[in-house]
């Protein structure tokens, strides 16, 4: 049976004690349940928030530490705001030791979000998201007690974006600890960005979603109380159709017809019977309380008596008057010991403010936005305030607006579109070039959001209504919207547009003629007309090489190289790709700067090419320039390419970190191509590394992800899961499951394999037996093939002695294993010169060599544990066991469990392969707390070097 519960400062709890157990189960569950996401979903007033309260109690009863914040709906442009709400006051009690240990980075970042850890610097302004998420996590980290951390926030549906994509990562990425978060949303007024990230919260198993239906008739009667008669509850009952807000507004109209007369379902987000109810309550104050009521709804929550003076312009000594007469209607609650003053219900905020005068309202916020100046404040606490009151022609508005656009734009891009549209419609139509520069901010904003239909539908109508005649900023709009739409695919439309643009070029103008040609060159070869591509190219790589154009002829070169690369044509591909490298590294960075969406899309080139150091030495240079530029897709297929590459190259701790960030990046910005591949390669490395299931289950997302926006070249996706699985033990069957793969297939998806995994084809149909389908993949793998493609020749060979050896031909598999050891160290490949000795051991083995094989095994091991590759070394040890080997195992001077929760944790990542400065990122921490941690671990263990160290833990793994 339903109970009332009354608390000082709340309303009623009734009706909602088995919801109340359900959420104290989630919340106090086992301890191994390490993260919990929970979703509180229902309309308007049907009591999310009181339940919050509750849970919030039960939890502080059970010793965990709760967090409460709410969006609000009038602050949906303050970035993280939900986040700062719940978190920052507690952030601002901690003590100076606490920053401290956190570390003076993590503390700079985390200033972009949270006031509480002090002002934002320059160069933070223009951090990347995603390594503003990684600081946060790592505050929540530090923040999580034994007992446990819930934050709770509510009324998620008003969250800013920059929140939202906070929370995903957050729920993607919990980090350590044991961390709870509730959220309560109306689902009709979520977003679909919210949608989105909580269907992704609740597909991970850790998601609960608790939905708030209406109070039964009995509930309703003890809401009331006893005094209600029975006609009086069924009345109000069926009124309010359950709804607690809604009923305790009408519970206190003194006249019935108001309620009796209500429809049979309430279809308004705020019915009209409650709306005079609610406005009934607001009517009764003295009418100096209901103008600082309306006030208050202007200036926000947590009511600030002196912002309302100036709203309202009263004194403040009766604007505090007035508060307290407010408060004691119950239309404001709070106000006592540490609680800060706020309507009762965001709906009575909405409607107080809805209800005000327009004229008066626009006053309002013109004198706020006039003190908060004044003041001093940040031009985003003044924006939010202009956007709705300034008027066309308003130059200082203007500046404003961009202003705190330019702040938040890295932090959150969404919001910045949305001040960056604001200030465009206070420009008048007459100023072309400052409109023509808001527009392609605007649709810069708008891509780095994850909106890039919207920035590109901006940049077309800027180009549709261009003037005759070309200007810096016009050229600089049309070659973006050709670059954005390039990316997209959507390249057919552009090429005339950027035809007709380079007609009108002077021919004293070389530098915008290359520009030109330099796009056009892009867009033909996009279009398949290579020789229009090349002739382009070639006309950018001829001009002279003034400074403006030397980036563009980089990346020129690089398209020259990479259509010879395709045409086979393989010496002219390496003469072009070596011009492209030695005028890339000839630029200054200035040069490099001004040119960086251009010169992004010539290192393909290098990376197909096996020019892996030079492509990972250009990724480090792109990436130091890029980062906080807002040029997000430079940053993202920078960062894919530097993962691929030093994947390649072996170094798969330092992979494994840029594919990370740059799904992140990927996810952030909405490109499914680029975060497939970022998947793809994490998939790959997560094998080799041996987690096992989590490279099954990153294959198995690629591949849906691949089928479900048909993304071109799914093939290495679909062959990566069919490969993941058989390295986990998971049964596969080629034929049958991935028909796709078969070489008389129509996708001829096989034909898109690189080298490195057809030599892992041949192993796979080798070791299920289909000699057939193996050999027909060597031959693939040995016709691409070339002395100048880096890797190609090694894995041919190699490729060759697994086929040989599957078949028992051990002495000419030993054979190719020793020529394909000698190609890929001459290529400087030693994960593959690993691969190489393993084969090599194998086949020694086979062939009853027993000692050599031994030793070549030894070697295969040091370089996989060089090479982080966690899986080979185990691969390698167990066929070392059945050559009878046994391991000794360490005898370090103390336990693991001596080890502190941190140095273990530092430990496991330098078993990892992770250098200090990867560790001090990974754990957002200072690279020299890295290396006093390092030091401490040594002197525990008697261990004298980090090889030791990382080979002694993993045997630990391995139970040696």
């Amino acid at each position: 049976m339903p109970q009332v519960r009354v608390q000082p400062g709340r309303s009623a709890f009734v009706g909602r004690e088995r919801e109340l157990a359900e959420l104290v189960s989630i919340v106090d569950g086992p301890p191994s349940a390490r993260f919990r996401f929970v979703q509180i979903v229902g309309e308007p007033g049907i009591g999310k928030s009181r339940l919050l309260a509750e849970l919030a109690d039960a939890a502080r009863d059970k010793g965990q530490e709760v967090l409460l914040g709410r969006a609000s709906e009038f602050e949906t442009c303050r970035p993280f705001g939900v986040f700062a709400d719940a978190l920052d006051d507690h952030f601002a009690a901690l003590g100076p030791a606490w920053y401290e240990r956190l570390g003076a980075v993590t503390v700079a970042r985390c200033a972009a979000v949270f006031p509480a850890f002090g002002a934002v610097s320059q160069d933070n302004l223009g951090a990347e998201r995603h390594v503003l998420h990684r600081a946060v996590r790592a505050a929540l980290e530090a923040v999580v007690g034994r007992a446990g951390l819930v934050v709770v926030l509510d009324d998620l549906h008003w969250a800013d974006v920059a929140s939202l994509e906070l929370l995903d990562h957050l729920v993607r990425r919990p980090g350590r600890g044991r961390l709870t978060f509730v959220v309560a949303h109306r689902p009709r007024q979520l977003s679909v960005a919210g949608h989105t990230m909580l269907a992704r919260a609740m597909s991970d198993g850790h998601g609960h979603r608790l939905e708030l239906g209406p109070l039964s008739q009995e509930a309703t009667a003890l809401l009331l109380g006893a005094e209600a008669g029975k006609a009086r509850v069924a009345g109000l009952h069926r009124a309010s159709q359950g709804n607690p807000f809604y009923l305790q507004a009408l519970a206190t109209v003194t006249d019935p017809v108001l309620w009796q007369q209500t429809p049979a379902e309430l279809s308004e987000e705020l019915p009209a019977h409650v709306r005079a109810a609610l406005l009934s309550e607001v009517d009764r104050l003295s009418p100096l309380a209901r103008l600082v009521v309306r006030g208050a709804a202007v200036a926000g929550e947590p009511v600030d008596a002196e912002l309302v003076a100036v709203t309202s312009v009263l004194p403040v000594t009766q604007v505090r008057a007035a508060l307290d007469e407010a408060l004691a209607a119950d239309v404001f609650r709070g106000g006592t010991g540490a609680r800060a003053v706020e309507f009762r219900h965001p709906l009575l905020r909405h409607l107080v403010y809805d209800a005000s005068p327009l004229s008066w309202r626009d006053g309002a916020h013109r004198r706020l936005a006039e003190v908060l100046h004044r003041r001093g404040a940040a031009p985003e606490a003044r924006a939010r305030h202009l956007e709705l009151t300034a008027r066309p022609g308003d130059t200082a508005a203007v500046e404003v607006l961009v202003e705190a656009a330019r702040r938040v734009r890295f932090r959150a891009p969404a919001t910045a579109a949305r001040w960056l549209a604001a200030a465009l419609g206070l420009v008048p139509a007459v100023s072309t070039e400052d409109r023509v520069e808001l527009q392609v901010e605007l649709a810069d904003a708008l891509t780095a959001a994850g909106r890039t239909e919207e920035g590109v539908e901006v940049l077309r109508r800027l180009i549709r209504g261009r003037r005759p005649g070309n200007s810096p900023a016009q050229t600089r709009a049309v070659v973006l919207w050709s670059t954005i739409e390039r990316w997209l695919s959507q390249f057919r439309a552009v090429a005339p547009v950027l035809r007709a643009e380079l007609a009108t070029v002077d021919e004293s103008d070389p530098v915008t003629a290359a520009t030109l040609h330099h796009e056009l060159a892009y867009v033909e070869h996009a279009l398949g007309n290579q020789e229009v591509a090349e002739a382009h190219a070639t006309a950018v790589a001829r001009t002279p090489p003034v400074p403006e154009v030397r980036g563009l002829q980089a990346s020129a070169c690089g398209l020259l190289s990479y259509n010879r690369f395709q045409q086979r044509d393989i010496p002219a591909a390496a003469e072009w790709i070596d011009r492209s490298i030695a005028d890339f590294d000839a630029l200054t960075d200035e040069e490099l700067a001004q040119h960086l969406l251009a010169i992004e899309h010539s290192h393909w080139a290098g990376l197909f090419q096996g020019r892996y150091p030079d492509t990972v030495r250009q990724a480090r240079r792109i990436l130091a320039l890029a980062g906080g530029s807002g040029h997000h897709l430079v940053v993202l297929r920078s960062q894919l390419r530097a993962a691929t590459a030093l994947y390649m190259l072996g170094e798969l701790v330092e992979a494994e970190q840029f594919a990370e960030e740059a799904i992140e990046v990927a996810t952030l910005v909405g490109q499914p191509f680029e975060l497939a591949l970022s998947l793809l390669l994490t998939s790959e490395i997560a094998g080799d590394r041996g987690d096992l299931d989590r490279s099954v289950r990153l294959a198995e997302e690629v591949v849906e992800l691949a089928r479900k926006h048909e993304l071109r070249s799914m093939g290495p996706a679909v062959f990566q899961l069919a490969e993941a699985r058989r390295i986990s033990g998971r049964p596969v069957d080629l034929a049958a499951d991935f028909a796709e793969l078969s070489y008389e297939h129509p996708s001829r998806r096989v034909w898109e394999l690189p080298s490195f995994q057809l030599e892992q084809l041949v192993a796979h149909a080798t070791a299920l037996g289909d000699f057939h389908y193996a050999e027909q993949a060597l031959k693939h793998c040995q016709g691409l093939a070339h002395e100048l493609l880096r890797g190609s020749t090694g894995h041919a060979l190699l490729s060759e002695a697994l086929f040989l050896l599957a078949r028992k031909e051990s002495d000419r598999a030993a054979e190719l294993a020793r020529a394909a050891m000698t190609s890929f160290a001459a290529d400087g490949l030693p994960f593959n010169v690993g691969k190489a000795h393993f084969t090599l051991g194998a086949a020694l083995a086979e062939a009853g060599q027993r000692a050599q094989a031994l030793a070549e095994l030894d070697r295969a091991i040091v370089l996989f544990t060089e090479c982080g590759a966690g899986r080979w070394v185990e691969q390698t040890v167990k066929l070392q066991r059945k050559q009878g080997r046994r391991v000794p195992k360490a005898a370090p001077r103390v336990s693991p469990g001596e080890l502190t929760v941190r140095e273990t944790e530092i430990a496991e990542l330098i078993s990892q392969g992770f250098p200090n400065k990867a560790i001090a990122e990974r754990l957002v921490l200072s690279e020299r707390t890295v290396t006093t941690h390092v030091s401490n671990i040594l002197a525990k263990t008697g261990l004298t070097s980090r090889t030791a160290l990382a080979a002694h833990v993993l045997r630990a793994a391995n139970g040696e």
